[in-house]
């Protein structure tokens, strides 16, 4: 089964299909800060070593509803319904929720659409630094009310 391809005029991975078998994951960071994000926003951060100084939770061999990573969640303030910028954790359906993961070198990018809204959310660490950016655009899609 085909979950992606290679976009050489990008230099990224694109990942189509959220349901990969396992977390396909990308290194973002620096030589002092890094950070590995799947292509379902799951993942941790570390300083100077990813195994000695892990700053943020993970499990390598846990089931995707435990894994631990940079989960954005929105909610729908008419009917309180609620999912994520990245498929999981809360894993709507595929035929109603659409994902693209653009694993590049040191950037993450995630893009989704679900009821009308799109977001666009991405990772990385900047050059020489020791912190990380998540970056989240919001577009919404629907037809306003206000004609």
């Amino acid at each position: 089964m085909k979950y992606g391809f290679f976009d050489d005029s990008q230099s990224e991975y694109v990942i189509e299909r959220p349901d990969t078998p396992r977390p396909w994951s990308n290194y973002i960071g620096s030589a002092d800060f890094g950070g590995v994000v799947t292509n379902n926003a799951a993942g941790y951060s570390f300083y100077k070593s990813a195994a000695q100084g892990r700053l943020t939770r993970y499990q390598f061999n846990s089931s995707p509803a435990e894994l631990c990573g940079r989960y954005v969640y929105l909610r729908d303030e008419e009917d309180g319904e609620y999912w994520s910028a990245s498929w999981l954790p809360v894993a709507k359906p595929l035929d109603q929720y659409t994902s693209e993961c653009r694993h590049a070198p040191g950037r993450t990018t995630l893009r989704s659409e679900y009821k009308g809204i799109r977001t666009e959310l991405s990772f990385y660490v900047p050059l020489g630094e020791c912190f990380e950016v998540w970056e989240l655009t919001v577009e919404n899609l629907r037809e306003s009310d206000a004609n």
